[in-house]
């Protein structure tokens, strides 16, 4: 049977279109958590805003199933060519990570909506590296959407991963200091508290492997150099 280039294209536009939506789904998380966490410190009820994020979480889920239905359906009835074959493999392995991106940020509400009495120098970094986190965030969908200049934004995107480690490691020391003079915290506690925020740092690694995604799509070489480069090191 002869390809059909329109149905081909219109796919792949279903595609982009079903990437992105599920990135802002990510996004929309996000600025609940903030929001969250802003409440906590302010001493409010954080139930309501916590269910919502939960339901956003499962909901998060069923947009991955769905998204993995939608792809085979797809090359079942499109016989996509290679160019195009690697948008789904793009928009598979990209869900994997946005789910996970859901998943940490949900870990990280229901930390807080599990204890009651978190010392107000976690909340004051988790609320910091948050909103630093929705600095890059922020930006991030709509530079994606410009396809030729991935590359470019990689490289900035890479460096702003750096920085924002640097950022999260300088607030989670600066709480740990501060509560090690406190004898109501033991290191076990302490270390507990560094562990969840973390989660934080894992979101930009996952937006990071997104990124390299999209860049295989127009540069099927690009993993393999990256491997490549590493075992130089």
């Amino acid at each position: 049977m002869p390809i059909n280039y329109t149905i081909l294209k219109k796919s792949e536009d279903n595609l982009r279109k079903m990437f992105f939506d599920y990135l802002d789904q990510a996004y929309q998380m996000h600025l609940k958590l903030t929001e969250l966490i802003s409440i906590y410190q302010n001493k409010i009820d954080i139930e309501g805003l916590f269910l919502e994020i939960n339901n956003r979480e499962k909901q998060s889920d069923l947009t991955q199933v769905n998204t993995i239905e939608e792809l085979l359906w797809d090359i079942s009835k499109d016989q996509p060519l290679l160019s195009h074959l690697r948008w789904y493999i793009c928009v598979l392995t990209s869900s994997g990570d946005i789910e996970r991106i859901c998943d940490y940020l949900y870990f990280m509400a229901r930390f807080f909506y599990q204890n009651k009495k978190i010392p107000q120098e976690v909340v004051n970094a988790a609320l910091a590296m948050n909103i630093e986190l929705s600095k890059i965030f922020k930006e991030y969908s709509s530079r994606l959407q410009d396809e030729k200049s991935t590359k470019e934004f990689f490289k900035e995107f890479q460096k702003q991963k750096v920085e924002y480690k640097q950022f999260c490691d300088k607030e989670i020391k600066k709480m740990a200091r501060k509560l090690t003079k406190n004898d109501e915290y033991s290191n076990e506690i302490i270390i507990k508290f560094s562990f969840e925020l973390h989660s934080y740092y894992r979101v930009v690694e996952r937006l990071e492997n997104i990124i390299e995604n999209l860049i295989f799509i127009h540069d099927t070489d690009f993993f393999r150099k990256k491997l490549e480069n590493e075992e130089m090191f």
